[in-house]
């Protein structure tokens, strides 16, 4: 028994660990595109001419394809949010009134995401608790 508890707790240890790594390294990579997506949607909304909707409605894609990623291979806790992130901006012409619940929902997942104490990325920020910003940052930006 003792050494069958010998291999085995190192071995869980190991995968936590390798876990918590993916998890941040999803994180890092959700943030940036979050971040770029805000930086985006303040820039147009200041200056409709200098920009594409095009471009804000595309990061919104990838923000929910980077969802669906983190559902599949992080942790199915993760959900996509098709009705925030996919189709919300026309590539036809700016619609104030949508960027700006975009920009409202993009707002809340930055400010949550980040530690209060130091406003850089929370590292105590779990699975569960960032299923549950995005889901909310969701429904306050539709």
């Amino acid at each position: 028994m003792a050494v069958v508890l010998f291999i085995t707790v190192p071995w869980l240890v190991l995968e936590k660990v390798e876990d918590k790594q993916q998890f941040e390294a999803y994180l890092n990579e959700f943030y940036k595109t979050l971040d770029d997506t805000h930086r985006d949607v303040e820039a147009i909304q200041s200056n409709p001419d200098e920009m594409s909707p095009l471009l804000i409605d595309q990061n919104l894609e990838k923000l929910n394809s980077i969802l669906r990623l983190g559902n599949r291979t992080i942790n199915n806790d993760i959900q996509d949010q098709p009705r925030f992130f996919v189709g919300r901006i026309s590539a036809d012409e700016v619609q104030q009134a949508e960027l700006e619940k975009v920009e409202e929902g993009l707002s809340y997942m930055l400010d949550k995401l980040h530690s209060e104490e130091t406003g850089q990325e929370n590292p105590d920020l779990t699975v569960e608790m960032f299923g549950e910003i995005i889901e909310k940052g969701a429904s306050i930006g539709n």
